[in-house]
C-alpha cells in the first residue's frame, strides 16, 4: 500500500464542510494524499495545522496553491459564490476537480464550468451529490426494475432548528433554501426517473413545469433574502412523470431526510425512520429512538465513498458516477423551483431546459446562459 500510487489532492475552504472532506481525504482515502489546504480564515488554518498531518501545507491564496508542486486534484468547499470561478482556475490549471454543490447560485454562472469542463477532457469533474453515494440510496436505485412503472418521487429534508439563527445569514450566500437545500433532492428526483430520460440529452428539455410555496415558520428575517424557511415543490416532467420536494430549517426532533419512489408495483421508501444507530429506549416517555442531530451524521459514510470514488476515477480514469451535465440540469431546475417560490407562479422551461420568468419572458440569468450555447 506504501508504494501504491496517490492522488496529490488538496481542499479549497476548510470550514464547516471542507474541514470534513479535509479529514476524510487525510486519513480515510488510501489513495490520496492531501498534500494541502487553502484559506483566507486564520483560524480555519490553525485548525488544519493542530488536525490535518504535518505534511500538509497551508496557504492563504489560492493562485500559491495552485503552484504546489505536484498538486494533481481540488476539493472546493468554500462559499457557493465562489464555486464556479474557482473551479473553472483550477481546470485551466490543469487540475482535477471536486467541488460542493451547488455549482453556483445563478445559472449564468454554472455555464463557464460546463464549458471549461468540456475543452479540459482528460480532467475530472465532479459536484459532490453526497446521497448518490449512500448504500441505501444506491440499493433503491439499483433495484428500480422491481417497481414497474415509476411515476412518483417525492422527498424531504428536514433540517434541525438552530436556535443560533445561523440560516439567516447563511442565506444570503447560499442561494436560497430551493438552492442549497433542495439541490439534494432534485438531483435524487432526476436520478431515480433518468431511464425514462432516455434519448433526452443535456441541454434539451425535460421539464415542463414547476411550482414551490413557501412559510416562514421560525426566521422572519429570511425574507430580506426572498427565502423562507420551510418549502413545498412540485416538479412536472416532460414526461408526465411527478416528484414532490418538501425542505424545512425547523424541526425539532434532528435532521431528518425521507425518499419515497412509487410505482406501479410497489414503492421503495429510504430512511423512513431517521434513527441515528439502533438503540431503542423504553422509558417513561413510550419505546423510541433518537434521531440524527445532522445530515453528517446521517451520511457520513457517503462522504467518504463520494471522495474515495472521485480519487479512483482520477488515478483510473474511469468515467464519474456523477457527470458535470447531471449538475448542471439540476441547477435549472432549482432556478425555476426558486422564481415559482419567489413569484407565486408556476414557471415553465424553454427548449433548452431553461426556466422562464413568468412575468419577464426569459429570466435575465437564463438569456445570459442561453447566449453561451
Amino acid at each position: 500500500m506504501s508504494n501504491q500510487k496517490k492522488l496529490h489532492i488538496a481542499v479549497i475552504g476548510v470550514g464547516r464542510m471542507g474541514a470534513r472532506h479535509a479529514r476524510n481525504l487525510a486519513y480515510n482515502t488510501p489513495r490520496a494524499e492531501l498534500v494541502a489546504v487553502v484559506d483566507t480564515n486564520p483560524q480555519a488554518l490553525d485548525w488544519a495545522k493542530d488536525n490535518l498531518p504535518q505534511t500538509t501545507h497551508r496557504y492563504v491564496e489560492i493562485q500559491d496553491l495552485f503552484r504546489h508542486p505536484g498538486l494533481q486534484a481540488v476539493l472546493i468547499s468554500t462559499q457557493t459564490t465562489l464555486h464556479a470561478s474557482l473551479a473553472v482556475q483550477a481546470l485551466e490549471a490543469g487540475l482535477h476537480v471536486l467541488m460542493e454543490k451547488p455549482i453556483s447560485i445563478e445559472i449564468a454562472d454554472s455555464e463557464p464550468v460546463l464549458q471549461a469542463a468540456r475543452a479540459h477532457p482528460k480532467q475530472k469533474t465532479m459536484v459532490a451529490f453526497s446521497r448518490r453515494f449512500d448504500e441505501s440510496y444506491r440499493q433503491a436505485h439499483s433495484r428500480l426494475s422491481e417497481l414497474g412503472d415509476v411515476y412518483l418521487f417525492n422527498s424531504r429534508t428536514n433540517d434541525m432548528f438552530d436556535p443560533t439563527g445561523f440560516f439567516i445569514p447563511y442565506s444570503k450566500s447560499s442561494g436560497g433554501i430551493l438552492v442549497d437545500c433542495g439541490i439534494h433532492d432534485i438531483d435524487l428526483a432526476r436520478w431515480f426517473l433518468a431511464r425514462w430520460f432516455l434519448g433526452i440529452g443535456a441541454g434539451t428539455r425535460q421539464v415542463k413545469k414547476v411550482y414551490a410555496s413557501g412559510c416562514t415558520a421560525r426566521h422572519p428575517e429570511l425574507a430580506e433574502y426572498n427565502d423562507t424557511d420551510n418549502v413545498v415543490a412540485v416538479i412536472e416532467f416532460e414526461n408526465g412523470k411527478l416528484a414532490t420536494i418538501y425542505l424545512s430549517r425547523t424541526a425539532m426532533h434532528g435532521h431528518e431526510c425521507q425518499t419515497e419512489i412509487v410505482g406501479t408495483e410497489g414503492k421503495f421508501v429510504v430512511n423512513q425512520n431517521p434513527r441515528s444507530n439502533r438503540l431503542d429506549i423504553a422509558d417513561k416517555h413510550g419505546i423510541r429512538n433518537e434521531c440524527t442531530p445532522t445530515y453528517y451524521e446521517r451520511f457520513r459514510e457517503a462522504f467518504v465513498s463520494e471522495v474515495r470514488e472521485f480519487t479512483d476515477a482520477c488515478l483510473d480514469d474511469t468515467p464519474l458516477p456523477v457527470t458535470i451535465e447531471d449538475a448542471v440540469e439540476a441547477q435549472k431546475l432549482a432556478a425555476g423551483l426558486t422564481l415559482a417560490l419567489r413569484s407565486g407562479q408556476s414557471v415553465v422551461f424553454d427548449e433548452k431546459g431553461f426556466p422562464v420568468e413568468p412575468s419577464r419572458g426569459l429570466a435575465a440569468n437564463a438569456k445570459q446562459a442561453l447566449a453561451h450555447l
